[in-house]
């Protein structure tokens, strides 16, 4: 098994600089149309929403970057068939009652 030192991005919405959002979020809506004429208007125009809403949280909410280091480095196959037959025989155990 080994160390495992992956490293996980995320971003975290309370780290969010909220005023740098809205004023990004209202520059790209800013050359939106506010002329529907039908569906296909409809379906441009939430595309253009949800393009303008991903652009400003992912310019204005950092990414963080954590490793991942929850696998020791003690731990092997050979203790992880060990427990496994450990875990079988309390388990016959506990059923018999001794």
């Amino acid at each position: 098994m080994g160390i495992d030192h992956t490293v996980i991005t995320y971003r975290n919405p309370r780290r969010t600089d909220w005023e740098s959002f809205k004023t990004d979020l209202s520059g790209c809506l800013s050359g939106m149309t506010d002329k529907i004429k039908n569906f296909t208007d409809l379906e441009i125009a939430a595309n253009q929403l949800q393009d303008a809403i991903n652009f400003a949280y992912n310019e204005n909410c950092p990414l963080t970057m954590r490793k991942n280091n929850r696998n020791t480095s003690w731990w092997n196959q050979d203790l992880a068939v060990k427990r496994m037959k450990v875990r079988r025989l309390f388990s016959v155990a506990k059923k018999s009652g001794n």
